[in-house]
């Protein structure tokens, strides 16, 4: 590990930064000697590891029963150039093996970058498989932690045959995760980074979808750069590419602007159908009022222009009375007229006796 505590200032000591060097280490040695110094995370005593091989930190003096007592070397390597590649963009913010007491985290953060309550980074190294993501998102949830995962190189497995894929382990088929510089290349929103420690290389797939189930899965992209060169989200903390930044505004842009010819469009349609509805109500107005107009014409020239002749014609006509037009007509046997009205009938012969004056000559003649 790279951290120990100060036993009697309870300081923080990270042996990666610049101040520890050839001549001022002796100090760490000395503080070591004298169990002055502990492991933040067990608070055993530990000792300093200062070679001209490998990289220095620090080692616990016996096996405590600590995370960070058995720490694969490619793990503390790639958290070391991590570290220094952070601190290089957000100085004193950075941390290493950052330790959250009473959490459910299995171990430290390997880094970690504090700028403000609501900006808070975490990088996960992942050199093999893990059971499951979900505890230690869940722990990082609750603590408001943005986590990256950070696979090592040897995990990336592309197919030699179809480069334009890779077959992917569980943990890996687990731990892709979603970005915004995704959309940049695909529509598939599934990403992972790997680090070499060998080169510092850092090499995103994105744009990752399954072709054949269950490991092997084809990216849109496969971005390689050196660490030195790469920026950081301010939003997320994940690893962005040179050019990425750039492209999504420019994508972002666009977006915009073919939103924004969406909505003048739609609004010009509107405005077309709403013209066009103000045309037909004006229209269905004016044709109701010339239908007015002229029904109003026909009353007058029907009150004032229909002759006297006709007009007694009307009365008459009203004072006549109505028949239905399917009543027999009888002829009269006295005057020969064939009428409906009659005054005796006689079915037998189908004759009439039509009035009274009729029936009173009948009986005259008799």
């Amino acid at each position: 590990m790279f951290k120990s505590t100060d036993c009697q200032s309870s300081q923080e000591i990270i042996i990666l930064d610049p101040y520890w060097n050839e001549e001022t280490v002796g100090q760490l040695r000395t503080k070591g000697r004298e169990n002055s110094l502990a492991c933040p995370v067990c608070k055993q005593p530990v000792h300093v590891r200062a070679g001209e091989k490998n990289r220095w930190h620090f080692a616990h003096k016996d096996l405590s029963n600590c995370p960070l007592k058995y720490e694969s070397p490619n793990i503390l390597q790639a958290r070391s150039i991590l570290y220094k590649w952070l601190k290089s963009k957000h100085g004193d913010s950075v941390t290493i093996e950052k330790h959250f007491p009473g959490s459910d985290l299995p171990r430290p953060l390997d880094c970690y970058v504090e700028i403000s309550e609501t900006q808070k980074f975490g990088y996960w190294i992942l050199e093999k498989g893990v059971r499951s993501r979900f505890p230690i998102e869940m722990a990082l949830s609750e603590l408001n932690i943005a986590n990256t995962w950070v696979f090592l190189s040897t995990m990336l497995k592309v197919d030699q045959e179809r480069t334009d894929s890779a077959h992917l382990s569980p943990t890996e088929r687990e731990f892709t995760y979603s970005s915004e510089y995704n959309q940049i290349y695909s529509s598939s929103d599934q990403a992972l980074n790997y680090l070499n420690i060998e080169n510092n290389l850092v090499t995103t797939l994105r744009g990752l979808y399954c072709i054949h189930s269950p490991q092997q899965f084809r990216f849109c992209e496969q971005l390689i750069d050196e660490l030195p060169n790469m920026l950081v989200s301010p939003k997320t903390g994940e690893l962005v590419h040179p050019g990425e930044h750039e492209k999504l505004l420019e994508l972002q842009e666009n977006d915009r602007l073919e939103q924004q010819r969406e909505e003048e469009l739609k609004i010009r349609l509107q405005e077309q159908a709403r013209e066009q509805q103000q045309a037909r109500q004006l229209e269905w107005e004016c044709e109701r009022e010339r239908l007015l107009t002229q029904k109003e014409q026909v009353k007058i020239k029907t009150k004032f222009s229909v002759p006297d002749v006709q007009k007694e014609q009307q009365r008459d006509a009203i004072k006549q009375p109505v028949t239905s037009g399917l009543e027999p007509h009888y002829l009269c046997s006295v005057c020969g007229i064939s009428t409906v009205t009659w005054t005796m009938l006689d079915t037998g012969k189908n004759t009439c006796i039509c009035s009274r004056e009729c029936l009173r000559t009948l009986q005259g003649r008799g």
